[in-house]
């Protein structure tokens, strides 16, 4: 009898930790689930901000491709994109600027209509002025003034694939079958 009372405190403690990790495990996925909750309201609180501005969201996109990866870009409805689109396909060598952005100064100008849009976001794709178009990698506050084109849908990795220094990248439409 004596050996069954250590393994009972055993099966105990056991217990309790389960419990324990079972608790954590809810408490991070409620955590994430709500900076999910937060980023959507974030998204949806830009794409508010958009409208407002004259901007829409359109379906129509376009992809990147930094070396083997490819990025897809959804389009605002604006005739910056339109303009932007009908360019394509454009096989740049974008510049480094900043250790957030790339860009590339077209040989022909854009339709305009530049905002103070105060925050970046990794992924935007935007207009500075009529001819310079500007990829960012990074998120940031500025006081700068672009016409947004697109936005990268998932930007995840983009910083990496896009690389210290020049890099190559293609803009092209997106085929469909």
């Amino acid at each position: 009898m004596k050996q069954a009372r250590p393994l009972f405190e055993c099966l105990v403690s056991l217990g309790i930790a389960a419990v324990l990790l079972i608790g954590w495990l809810f408490q991070r996925s409620e955590a994430v689930a709500s900076q999910a909750v937060l980023q959507r309201k974030g998204e949806t609180a830009a794409y508010e901000q958009m409208q407002r501005e004259g901007d829409t969201v359109k379906v129509q996109q376009i992809e990147i491709r930094v070396g083997e990866s490819v990025y897809t870009v959804d389009l605002y409805e604006n005739d910056t994109a339109q303009a932007f689109a009908e360019l394509l396909p454009l096989q740049v060598t974008m510049q480094e600027l900043n250790g957030n952005e790339k860009y590339i100064y077209l040989q022909e100008e854009l339709p305009a209509k530049a905002q103070a849009v105060s925050s970046i976001r990794a992924g935007d794709l935007m207009l500075y002025g009529t001819d310079c178009v500007v990829l960012f990698y990074e998120n940031f506050s500025t006081s700068y003034r672009y016409t947004r084109i697109g936005r990268v849908a998932t930007p995840g990795g983009l910083q990496q694939a896009l690389g210290t220094g020049t890099a190559k990248v293609v803009f092209q439409a997106v085929t469909t079958m």
